[in-house]
């Protein structure tokens, strides 16, 4: 706990953004904002995420517990349009039940997810 009584998680993050491949075509751009659930879930102790952008944006993509802290910004840049892939390695993270929140442009979406140990 810090000075304020609040958990902080200290253990480095693994953070890895895979380019998509698939059978279509190599440069696919998606028509809309979208993010799909996690993979896999219940997950231990990596799971992916999955999000398409239809435009060039700012990206920020965020893991939090039940209580609304955050644990780790997964992404936080500007990022070209297209289809995106993370990896979440939450091996430094007690089991339960956490939410990620992707902006995106005017685009807001969370989803839950849970750590099973």
């Amino acid at each position: 706990m810090d000075s304020n009584g609040k958990t902080s998680y200290s253990s480095p993050i693994s953070v890895v953004v895979l380019p998509v491949v698939g059978t279509g075509s190599r440069h696919r751009i998606p028509s809309v904002f979208s993010i799909t659930q996690n993979y896999p879930n219940p997950f231990n102790p990596v799971t992916t995420i999955h999000y398409e952008l239809p435009k060039e944006t700012r990206v920020l993509l965020r893991v939090y517990t039940l209580l609304g802290e955050c644990v780790v910004t997964l992404v936080d840049e500007i990022q070209h349009a297209g289809e995106k892939t993370v990896k979440f390695d939450a091996s430094h993270l007690p089991s339960g039940l956490y939410f990620y929140t992707i902006r995106a442009g005017d685009f807001i979406q969370t989803s839950k997810m849970l750590l099973i140990r």
